[in-house]
């Protein structure tokens, strides 16, 4: 049945107004009903799911069973129904109407700009569907189609997953046979690729590929719309999100993996456990997992319970019935039918030889992948900052950012340690080396490892900028050779130490001494400004100007020095934002 017939109809007593979605299962159109004077989305399911004649009565269960979920991460099915349509019985559900976005249009509106959700979007995402799916899988249901696409956000931003039942429905009906299911290519298990039986754990590892899009941008698998997809399912190792983030985080690669376990024994059994490591990861926490730095054992190139034979002949029908859906999608024209049937040969040629070969070798996921830009913590709108961990190495992508310089007064080079060089002679003068001046940061973690030379002198100051406008105004979170700090803010000739201390440089024991090794870290956040050394806690000043500006290094020379440098070596340097950070150090 045509959109456009349905169109300014009535399917019960329901007014079709428009169409607002389609997929290879249903149709939505936003509508009104007329009893209680509301909008509505009304799910049309389509033509050929009906042709099994037993259908009907699966629809009635599976849609009284939906209707049945109270929950507020899961859309509610407010009534459903069959009616005969021009000599069709057109069978339909009926959901609030949600408007906006589905998190697929957000994460590509995303891409397209180089960004990705924030951290606190992704996990209240990723804990709002993994309450949902434990909701479900507590009553027996699987959903089966778990993909972006199937996630709205109502009115208080919450994501809600919709869509339960309706891979059930289509897995039962005439045009599949008993062991294939349904699915989206890019989110299936293994085994709902190799056509087995599935259970709570499938949707376990498609909310793990969504979680895995969401923090990096891009799938562990790509989709480029063949059946390779399939099989990188069932034996590619999974990448590493430390790799592709530049920011080294075993505790997120280990909940990943297990998450995208090949074996669905090797996963999260179930959904609530998944959502309380991704909890205690995002809070900064630790947990008890292994981290796999391996491919997981195949799926299907290891010797297994089913047959080869078998789960050739399961794959192979799992292809037809996908072909089946897009048909449904693309019409019956030659080219629409002409490109299925190249579909289906590569996928058949893919299966006999991918039957011939020898079991895969064990991978390690490739060191040096690249990065977005501006991406890690991102939010829906508006111009993002870049986030990175540099260790200064040569082929270090944000090394470009760095300004590099080297005359008789000021150097700013690389060493062959891969250090990065910070050294003046010029006596009493604040020098800056600003990373990238294109961008801004308002709440933001700053992490320095750095050593003062031991031939500087001892009363250097050096340390982090932040809030940086020009070389007259910004602020330092600064050390000294002598084991004091102090938090400054430059404003023209005039320096203000903001704690309002009669002694502005403090002692303490845990900064080390000249010629050794210090790490500072100052964290701004919601006018907070706190300032570690060492990990340990030195200042904290609530209440600071909230303002956007860049970052940097600060290198600040006594005034009685004469032809001696004061030179700084900064092994790394860190730029995230503040749960991030918490994330990757576990403070």
């Amino acid at each position: 049945m045509s959109d456009s017939s349905l169109l300014n109809s009535k399917i019960g007593r329901y007014e079709i107004q428009q169409r607002i979605g389609r997929g290879g299962m249903a149709q939505v159109f936003k509508a009104f009903d007329t009893n209680l004077d509301r909008v509505v989305a009304v799910k049309v399911l389509h033509e050929y799911l009906s042709d099994d004649p037993t259908f009907k009565e699966r629809f009635e269960r599976e849609a009284k069973f939906v209707a049945s979920f109270n929950h507020p991460n899961i859309v509610q099915i407010y009534d459903f129904d069959s009616v005969e349509r021009n000599g069709e019985r057109m069978y339909y559900m009926v959901m609030p109407y949600i408007p906006g976005k589905t998190l697929r249009d957000v994460l590509s509106d995303l891409r397209q700009q180089e960004k990705i959700l924030s951290t606190a979007q992704i996990e209240q995402i990723t804990i709002n569907i993994a309450n949902a799916l434990e909701y479900a899988h507590k009553r027996g249901m699987i959903h089966r189609d778990v993909k972006p696409a199937n996630i709205l956000f109502d009115e208080h931003d919450q994501a809600v997953l919709t869509d339960f039942g309706i891979a059930r429905m289509a897995a039962s009906s005439g045009l599949t046979v008993e062991g294939v299911t349904v699915g989206t290519p890019a989110y299936m298990s293994p085994e709902q690729v190799a056509g087995e039986i599935l259970d709570a754990r499938s949707d376990v590892y498609a909310l793990g590929i969504i979680l895995y899009e969401m923090i990096t941008g891009q799938l562990p698998f790509e989709d480029d719309g063949s059946i390779s997809i399939l099989l990188k399912h069932l034996n590619e190792p999974v990448p590493s999100i430390s790799n592709l983030i530049h920011m080294p985080n075993p505790a997120l690669d280990a909940v990943i993996f297990k998450a995208l376990a090949k074996h669905p024994q090797d996963r999260y059994q179930t959904a609530a456990e998944f959502a309380a490591d991704v909890k205690t990861v995002f809070s900064g926490g630790q947990v008890d997992l292994p981290l796999i730095k391996s491919a997981p054992s195949p799926v299907i190139t290891t010797k297994a319970d089913i047959p080869v034979e078998q789960r050739s002949t399961r794959m192979t029908q799992t292809i037809q019935l996908m072909t089946q859906q897009i048909a449904t999608t693309i019409g019956r024209s030659p080219i629409g039918i002409f490109a299925i049937g190249l579909l289906l040969i590569g996928g058949i040629v893919a299966i006999g030889l991918f039957n011939r070969i020898e079991p895969a070798p064990t991978l390690t996921p490739t060191a040096g992948s690249s990065s977005m830009t501006g991406d890690y913590d991102s939010s829906m709108t508006g111009e993002e900052p870049l986030y990175f961990s540099i260790s200064f190495r040569a082929n270090d992508p944000e090394l470009s950012y760095w300004p590099i310089s080297d005359d008789s007064t000021l150097m700013r080079r690389l060493t062959d340690n891969d250090e990065y060089l910070f050294s003046s002679i010029l006596p009493g003068t604040a020098l800056t080396s600003i990373f990238a001046r294109e961008y801004d940061y308002s709440d933001v973690s700053l992490t320095m490892e750095v050593t003062l030379q031991a031939e500087s002198a001892d009363a250097t100051g050096f340390g982090i900028i932040f809030n940086y406008q020009d070389d007259d105004n910004y602020s330092t979170f600064t050390i000294d050779g002598r084991g004091r700090f102090g938090i400054w803010t430059k404003s023209g000739p005039t320096w203000t130490e903001l704690r309002g201390l009669d002694e502005q440089w403090t002692r303490d024991p845990v900064i080390n001494p000249i010629g050794e090794s210090n790490r500072l870290q100052i964290e701004i956040m919601d006018g907070t400004y706190i300032g570690f050394v060492n990990d340990k806690k030195l200042v904290e000043l609530s209440e600071q100007p909230i303002s956007k500006g860049k970052v940097g290094i600060y290198l600040g020379t006594t005034p009685s020095q004469s032809d001696v440098p004061s030179t700084l070596l900064i092994d790394r340097f860190s730029v995230f934002p503040p749960e991030a950070a918490r994330s990757m150090t576990g403070s």
